[in-house]
């Protein structure tokens, strides 16, 4: 059973990527089209050479959620093929959107060994349905929803509560599509296992200016004290 909450890096930029290692306590990473569009456009590097860039700087024994995009079955599972015979690493997860192709792709792929990320769920009954069909990973689009006046993190609580009732604990429930630090906080209040983010959304979660405005103020009483420049090591 999952006893931590997980921050999972949206992105496809290496740069950002690294960045985000440095810096944040990152143990999932993520991309979907819309994504690699985004962070790959005009950078003359093809889609399978990002990925397993990536792949080496994140390790191989970190989750990496990479996205088909087939609109049949049977083009589902030849990406889903590909990306698993291209793209290095034991803990890949490949990413199904949850409609009537989808699902009948996850139970193949189930079937036949792959980790499967059900993505783009917008219903309680979505989440289910591919739970049922296999899903390793079901991911909430918390951003997308409210956009068109919906519910995102109630559709997160309404299926943490139906896997609490159901003893349903070998499913990790991503909220995905996040847009604001807000969106995190009541994410994890509603009971998500992991938000997916993107690294100013990540950010913005990490820092306050309130928390700024006390390191400037202790530095400064400190050097008032010790003299410019003086730190605990240069005493």
């Amino acid at each position: 059973m999952r006893n931590i909450f997980t921050f999972c890096l949206d992105c496809a930029d290496i740069d950002s990527i690294k960045k985000g290692l440095e810096y944040y306590p990152l143990h999932e990473f993520s991309m979907n089209p819309s994504i690699v569009k985004r962070d790959l456009a005009g950078k003359n590097i093809s889609f399978f050479d990002a990925v397993n860039e990536i792949r080496g700087v994140i390790g191989d024994e970190v989750r990496f959620h990479v996205q088909t995009v087939g609109d049949t079955a049977d083009e589902i599972i030849r990406d889903a093929e590909a990306i698993r015979s291209r793209v290095k690493g034991d803990l890949l997860h490949v990413k199904v959107d949850a409609y009537e192709e989808g699902y009948k792709a996850m139970k193949y792929l189930k079937a036949n060994g792959f980790k499967v990320t059900a993505t783009a769920i917008a219903s309680i009954t979505q989440a289910l349905v591919a739970i049922e069909c296999g899903a390793d990973t079901v991911a909430v689009y918390v951003g997308r929803l409210d956009n068109i006046s919906g519910n995102g993190i109630e559709v997160v609580r309404g299926i943490r509560q139906v896997m609490n009732a159901h003893n349903i604990d070998d499913v990790e429930l991503s909220a995905a599509s996040i847009r604001t630090a807000h969106q995190v906080e009541q994410a994890a209040l509603a009971g998500a296992d992991q938000v997916a983010v993107g690294l100013d959304i990540l950010k913005a979660c990490a820092n306050h200016p309130l928390t700024d405005l006390s390191v400037k103020q202790f530095v400064s009483d400190w050097e008032s004290l010790y003299g410019e420049g003086k730190r605990v090591y240069n005493l």
